[in-house]
């Protein structure tokens, strides 16, 4: 589990976390990141946990690809948005297109972890009664970091200070991934449907809600207004990179997007003998 120990939300996860993890304080840290150094270090008895505090903000992680045998990388962060929404969000990183505005590298895409987002969404979800004026959802792919080959996860309190801030949604949340990460150990088969999802908005509400329904649990997830400013071999190029690192995907969900782009997703989907689901 890694942070920025100047993001308030994330910092503030990880100091509930110490203390359902069993967190010890180390001098070092047994990773390598070059040049990078944590500048908080801590060993978690409980699951074979380390959690990493860093100076970087979070979309700039890419130095993390230097961890390679990890099961999974979770990212502590605080999300922001214009509407100001309270929310909590979970999603995979990457520029699925020809820009990188907030970190990463243009056309790449991280190893995303459905079935962690889909059992963190759920565990979240408990919690509604408390917080019934959060939204509680995916994201859809986007910004940095986007190296990344282990599967990574970003969970996030939005979307102001007063919310980032808040110890009981912090410990909600830091709640919801400890129980999560408990859920991972114990699963041995998959419990869910791993899927890539294109079209609709950022928030992914129709994702989010089949998520809920039919078992769906999303990887990749491609939005409209990434879409429809991409050529047909852009659009071929961007499917491939989702479904490549989005790990055993079974089914594309397909929702408002422009004929073409449904042609092309629907002639890759059926080469590799993926189900596609229009709605």
């Amino acid at each position: 589990m890694v942070y920025s120990v100047n993001d308030v939300a994330g910092a503030g996860m990880a100091k509930r976390l110490r203390e359902y993890f069993n967190c010890r304080p180390l001098s070092s840290s047994p990773i390598s990141f070059n040049d990078i150094k944590p500048i908080e270090i801590f060993s978690c008895s409980d699951y074979d946990t380390l959690l990493l505090g860093f100076n970087e903000d979070t979309i700039y992680f890419d130095f993390l690809s230097s961890i390679t045998k990890s099961k999974s990388i979770i990212v502590l962060s605080k999300h922001s948005s214009q509407s100001g929404l309270p929310s909590l969000t979970t999603h995979p990183t990457g520029n699925p297109w020809g820009r990188n505005d907030f970190g990463g590298r243009p056309w790449e895409l991280s190893l995303s972890n459905p079935i962690f987002m889909w059992l963190f969404l759920k565990n979240i979800k408990k919690f509604s009664d408390i917080l019934p004026r959060f939204e509680i959802s995916y994201e859809v792919t986007h910004h940095g970091p986007t190296s990344i080959r282990v599967p990574l996860s970003f969970v996030e309190i939005g979307s102001t200070e007063s919310e980032w801030k808040n110890e009981i949604v912090q410990d909600i949340m830091a709640r919801g991934i400890m129980k999560t990460i408990e859920d991972m150990t114990n699963i041995n088969d998959k419990p869910c449907i791993a899927t890539v999802g294109f079209g609709g908005p950022h928030y992914a509400p129709i994702f989010t809600k089949r998520a809920f329904e039919y078992s769906e649990c999303y990887g990749h997830m491609i939005p409209n207004y990434v879409i429809r400013e991409l050529s047909d071999m852009e659009i071929k190029k961007v499917v491939e990179l989702a479904l490549s690192y989005t790990p055993y995907v079974d089914r594309i969900v397909i929702e408002k997007i422009r004929s073409d782009a449904k042609r092309i997703i629907t002639e890759v989907a059926r080469s590799r003998g993926i189900e596609v689901v229009k709605i």
